[in-house]
């Protein structure tokens, strides 16, 4: 179930950021889409998922990423929840699935 969950805040994130879907899953370093990926690893972390099962899931659509990775992320995108409104409106948008 929590995969399901994962993969719709997956396709809610790259239609928020315009980007394919798929672009959350290749390994890139481009400002918007590593921005997503922060935003994908805060919804789950704050569902609640592991993190240890965000890694699974991640390597479950061929990324492969260790957990200080998502520690970072997480953190990145908790401080722009934090300082940035529209970007705390849009995660509390998503999060309400």
């Amino acid at each position: 179930m929590k995969k399901e969950v994962f993969s719709k805040y997956a396709l809610m994130v790259s239609r928020a950021f315009q980007i394919d879907a798929n672009d959350i899953f290749m390994k890139t370093k481009q400002r918007q889409v590593v921005e997503a990926r922060h935003m994908l690893y805060y919804l789950s972390f704050h569902r609640p998922m592991s993190k240890v099962e965000i890694q699974r899931y991640m390597m479950d659509f061929g990324y492969t990423i260790g957990h200080s990775s998502i520690i970072y992320g997480i953190e990145q995108a908790d401080e722009k929840v934090r300082h940035d409104r529209d970007y705390f409106k849009l995660v509390k948008d998503i999060s309400e699935l």
